[in-house]
C-alpha cells in the first residue's frame, strides 16, 4: 500500500509532456516563458482571415467585367424597382418565378431575400452589372469568412 501511494505521488509531480486542456506542457511553458521575457506572440487569425478573403475574392474578380446572363434580363428590371415602402411588401410576397413570365411555372418559388437584394442593387447601381457582381462577390466572401 505504501509503495502505491509513493508511485501516485511521483506521477502527480511529473510535469506533463503535452499541453492538454488543463494546460502545462512545453507549449504553454514556451508561451509563458516568452511572456515573462516581454515577448509577444502575434495572433495568426487576422492573417488567416485575410487569406480566406483572398481565396474567396480573387477567383471572382474577373466577373466584375461581365454583363448579365441567362435569366438576369427578366429578374433585373422595372418590376423590382423600389419606389416606396409598399414595394417592400410587394417584393416580399412576389414569387421569384413570377418574374420569369413563364406560363408553365406555377409561381410557388419564393425567394424574398434574393428579390430584396436585387431591388436594393438596382436602386444603388441601376442596370450596371458590375454593381450586382460586387454584391455577390462580397456576400460570398462574407459567407466564406463566417464559415471559417
Amino acid at each position: 500500500m505504501g509503495s502505491r501511494q509513493s508511485t501516485q505521488a511521483k506521477i502527480s509531480q511529473t510535469p506533463r509532456a503535452s499541453g492538454g486542456r488543463s494546460g502545462g506542457g512545453e507549449a504553454s511553458a514556451g508561451i509563458a516563458g516568452s511572456a515573462a521575457r516581454g515577448g509577444r506572440r502575434t495572433p495568426l487569425w487576422p492573417l488567416l482571415a485575410a487569406l480566406v478573403l483572398l481565396a474567396a475574392v480573387l477567383p471572382h474578380l474577373r466577373s466584375l467585367q461581365y454583363g448579365f446572363v441567362w435569366d438576369d434580363k427578366f429578374m433585373i428590371g422595372p418590376q423590382i424597382d423600389l419606389t416606396g415602402p409598399a414595394d417592400l411588401g410587394r417584393l416580399w410576397g412576389t414569387p421569384f418565378d413570377a418574374l420569369l413570365r413563364d406560363p408553365v411555372l406555377h409561381n410557388t418559388y419564393f425567394r424574398p431575400v434574393t428579390l430584396l437584394s436585387l431591388a436594393l442593387d438596382r436602386a444603388i447601381y441601376a442596370s450596371n452589372p458590375a454593381g450586382f457582381h460586387v454584391t455577390n462577390v462580397t456576400a460570398y466572401a462574407a459567407a466564406c469568412l463566417f464559415l471559417w
